[in-house]
């Protein structure tokens, strides 16, 4: 029987964790189909047998080995290419990748599978770092032909959302509407071709499958367009388990950003928590509202990437692959700061403080934020 792979490399923040959730969560499902979905660990590996023979009710989504076990992989690359210190906190343990590909090959031999499944978007880091991590990729743990998937978001929507989850772990960085937005330039994050060209002269684009994140959210989110684009035979009804993945709001982003540089690592910590937890009950504008770049800034990132764009544009079998690229410089009507003062009025009434952690209270009490002229952020 032909084996074959499909392999799912990102971009970040495109809908990879809720596809990885769904595909973690349905191991059984998959095997059914001729899919599998290898574990990088013995420790997943026996979860994923529990999973299958009915002794466990769903995956174990808190244990992020078997979450997301190729990103895993991932990071036991990146650092055993001396490209990172150590691996995140989360994945210790990840065998080396010697082992994991033995594992991977002990499960091919067992189950006999039709197709290879691979999810990670820390594989797209492999372009930042080094673009022959992609051909090891494909020389270890690929079989037969490649078929490779990739989504991407429209690059002022992406450094929002990029910079939001850099502050939700804890980054310290400038705001978009300064000058951090520069810091991106010649990046994966802003480079989309620095990002693709190791995955384009690796596996080539016969097999390329591109999306735009936009057409992903009209799909219905990534796991039904992934399902849709990668044509495997996964049941188009298996549920999805509820997204764990608690969002920082836009409104709450620069509350958070100073928190970080003021306060230790722990306390900044607890109230980033505090801030995900406490968001949802209050009365916050929708985040797509709320403008954190500002029109000179996105002129900027306009003139920036419109030799990315023609590139991209290359790549598909349509005039533009951003159906909406001239809307990059558009600004949303709520600047960022003026959300921000609303949300801190409301997060410093008795009642909120008085629910705030101890060791964040002090920082968030005593917080004032300063009115921006509107031509700052023009």
């Amino acid at each position: 029987m032909s084996l074959e792979t499909v392999l799912f490399m990102g971009h970040m923040k495109v809908g990879s964790t809720s596809l990885q959730a769904h595909l973690a969560t349905h191991v059984g499902a998959l095997e059914k189909a001729g899919i599998l979905y290898p574990a990088t660990s013995p420790e997943g590996l026996a979860h994923n047998r529990a999973l299958i023979a009915g002794e466990r009710r769903g995956a174990d989504l808190g244990r992020f080995g078997i979450l997301a076990p190729h990103n895993a992989l991932a990071y036991r690359m990146l650092v055993e290419g001396g490209h990172m210190q150590r691996l995140p906190g989360r994945f210790e343990g990840t065998p080396a990748s010697e082992e994991i590909a033995a594992l991977i090959e002990r499960q091919i031999a067992e189950t006999a599978p039709r197709t290879l499944l691979y999810c990670a978007e820390i594989f797209g880091r492999f372009g930042r770092h080094d673009p022959a991590l992609v051909a090891d990729l494909k020389a270890r743990f690929t079989r037969g032909p490649v078929r490779w998937l990739c989504t991407l978001r429209r690059p002022d929507d992406y450094l929002i959302s990029w910079h939001v989850h850099r502050l939700k772990i804890g980054d310290r960085t400038g705001r978009l509407a300064s000058r951090a937005i520069r810091d991106y330039a010649g990046s994966i994050h802003l480079d989309y071709r620095r990002f693709l060209a190791p995955w384009i002269d690796t596996f080539g684009t016969e097999a390329m499958v591109l999306s735009d994140y936009a057409e992903v959210r009209e799909a219905g989110g990534s796991v039904p367009a992934f399902l849709a684009a990668s044509r495997l035979p996964i049941p188009p009804d298996l549920p999805s388990p509820p997204d764990r993945n608690l969002g920082l709001h836009r409104a709450l982003a620069e509350i958070a950003r100073r928190g970080n540089h003021a306060l230790p690592p722990g306390p900044a910590k607890t109230l980033r928590k505090f801030l995900e937890e406490t968001g949802p009950a209050l009365d916050l504008p929708p985040s797509r509202e709320i403008e954190m770049i500002g029109a000179r800034r996105r002129r900027w990132l306009a003139r920036e990437f419109a030799p990315v764009a023609r590139w991209l544009d290359g790549l598909v079998d349509r005039p533009r692959f951003f159906q909406e690229i001239d809307r990059m410089t558009d600004t949303a009507p709520l600047p960022e700061m003026e959300a921000a003062r609303a949300a801190l009025a409301q997060l410093q009434t008795p009642g909120r403080l008085a629910a705030c952690p101890e060791t964040a209270r002090p920082f968030l009490t005593g917080l004032r934020l300063p009115r921006l002229s509107l031509e700052r952020l023009l």
